[in-house]
């Protein structure tokens, strides 16, 4: 019996510790979704134009992949027109950080409008735009890839809060 009330302190304490690790966004009163075979953009909008008119919803946003995967590196990036990087990304429509309750650092969310334009994580800032990101061009699929100008940059934020923080492309 000692040795299975020493690891329910453990467990507990391993829980506790978890929970006080910040993650970087809100999970309060978000109700998250996941569904297969949502493949045409007219069916995500009238989804998005239906979830928007429910009383009481403040934000709705879609995502490419689940959460904040802060998965493998895996797109190729072009910073300065000749360095590529691997980094995370996630394809992602207006109003996604405010879903989440993730703040803007600098800059601001995507508009309406298709416009060529990302938004990146403060590591991604940090770590590969030195000084003001904002206006900056990143190209996406390696170099000489597709350039896109950097409108916004959000605060780090993870889903699991035991991995590390990686550079992030929205």
């Amino acid at each position: 019996s000692m040795l299975l009330l020493a690891t329910a302190g453990l467990f507990l304490r391993s829980v506790t510790n978890l929970w006080a690790v910040p993650i970087g966004y809100n999970p309060d009163r978000l109700l998250y979704v996941t569904t297969d075979n949502i493949t045409t953009r007219p069916l995500v909008d009238d989804v998005l134009r239906r979830l928007r008119g429910l009383a009481g919803v403040t934000a709705v946003s879609v995502s490419q992949w689940p959460l904040f995967t802060n998965a493998e590196r895996a797109t190729r990036v072009c910073i300065g027109g000749s360095r590529e990087e691997l980094v995370d990304s996630d394809r992602i429509t207006s109003r996604f950080f405010e879903a989440w309750g993730t703040p803007f650092v600098a800059g601001r969310d995507f508009g309406e409008i298709a416009e060529p334009s990302i938004i990146v994580n403060q590591t991604f800032a940090k770590r590969f735009l030195p000084g003001n990101p904002l206006g900056q061009t990143v190209a996406l699929l390696g170099c000489p890839g597709r350039p896109m100008t950097v409108i916004g940059v959000v605060a780090d934020h993870t889903d699991r809060p035991r991995a590390g923080i990686t550079p992030m492309v929205y």
